[in-house]
């Protein structure tokens, strides 16, 4: 098992992108109950060909459907002491407002916006990122490094695909390891 990513967004490309991304993730999340309530179904159970697609797709989709929950129930206790914080006027009730907006934004973990998929193993596949940089702050008590910068260069590929990838100023493949990519310090996608 792994610690996860924590991070916040920076310099993101634009609200679109962001926008789309949350709706990926909402849509996943959806598709993760509806995949439970298929695994309930007498049918399912009795065909193991179907059975093992649903699991299969439920072992993929739990870990970041778990994140994406995570998220936005520290996006809602961000929100909520931002209220108290503008409304209270008691400073006792407002410096706990900012202890616990604090507290939410240093443990807020960030949702991935290039392509990660989970088989089981802390390994990653990587895709063109919607972004053309963006920082995600770590602990440094579990990787060493406070934060993992994450960018996009365009080298002036007439396709637009990614001519290589770099982690840490060293060439890598498609498919990086968890720790591997925390240590790396910086990832740049040349395009």
């Amino acid at each position: 098992m792994f610690a996860p990513v924590y991070g916040s967004y920076s310099n993101i490309a634009g609200k679109q992108e962001e926008i789309e991304m949350f709706d990926k993730l909402e849509d996943l999340l959806i598709r993760l109950e509806e995949i439970l309530s298929e695994l309930q179904e007498p049918d399912v159970a009795s065909d193991p060909n179907r059975f093992r697609k649903l699991m299969k797709e439920q072992s993929e989709l739990t870990p970041i459907v778990e994140a994406y929950k995570e998220y936005k129930a520290c996006k809602q206790n961000i929100e909520e002491s931002l209220e108290l914080l503008n409304e209270e006027s008691d400073e006792d009730m407002r410096e706990l407002a900012k202890e616990e907006l604090n507290e939410s934004k240093a443990s807020i973990r960030f949702p991935l916006k290039f392509s990660i998929i989970v088989k089981g193993v802390p390994e990653y596949t990587l895709t063109d990122p919607t972004f053309d940089r963006i920082t995600i702050r770590l602990n440094p008590e579990f990787y060493g490094k406070d934060k993992l910068v994450i960018e996009k260069k365009e080298n002036g590929s007439p396709e637009g695909y990614i001519q290589k990838i770099e982690l840490g100023g060293k060439k890598t493949g498609y498919r990086i390891n968890h720790n591997d990519l925390v240590k790396g310090g910086t990832l740049t996608f040349y395009k």
